[in-house]
């Protein structure tokens, strides 16, 4: 997963703990971004996020939803 400031900028890269938590502590401003990815699975985007030092958001429970993965043996004619 990632956290992106309003120009689109890396401010933030790391993985959820084993609970799915995950704590941010570089990331602050307006217009932040929560891209959150994983294999197998659709990613999901949530912008418009604000964020002040030392301040808690709570994004709420986060659902990826599954896709199909092409076969590694399988190829196209």
């Amino acid at each position: 997963m990632t956290v992106t400031d309003a120009a689109g900028h890396i401010v933030w890269r790391g993985s959820s703990h084993v609970d799915g938590t995950f704590t941010v502590t570089t990331a602050v401003g307006t217009g932040l971004s929560l891209h959150i990815t994983a294999s197998g699975y659709a990613g999901s985007d949530q912008t418009g996020l604000s964020a002040t030092p030392g301040s808690n958001i709570d994004v709420g429970t986060v659902h990826l939803t599954p896709v199909a993965l092409p076969d590694a043996g399988f190829q196209i004619p």
